[in-house]
């Protein structure tokens, strides 16, 4: 199954690191964005291959926060309950 495209896009990467300022030496590499795309895409393609859901999100127009719930959203409610949770039958520790 192919993988679309991981986003954000290379320009609007590069875009993003224009407008906030180089954080670290990676963001020095004019390819940088492409190649990190790539190697999202390719991490993304190896772990459903291997039978992984992989959540694949375009955050090209989003905010972090819209792409905080987004995720947020996609993680399965808990099956269980730690309401109740369990007490040894004896706390008395001996030595």
């Amino acid at each position: 199954m192919p993988v679309p495209p991981v986003l954000p896009f290379e320009s609007t990467a590069a875009a993003r690191i224009a407008e906030r300022g180089k954080r670290h030496r990676f963001h020095d590499d004019p390819s940088g964005p492409a190649r990190e795309v790539d190697l999202y895409s390719d991490a993304a393609q190896t772990l459903m291959g291997l039978g992984v859901e992989v959540l694949v999100l375009d955050s090209t127009m989003s905010t972090p926060e819209d792409v905080a719930k987004r995720i947020a959203d996609a993680v399965p409610a808990p099956r269980g309950s730690v309401s109740s949770p369990t007490t040894p039958d004896d706390p008395t520790v001996t030595t």
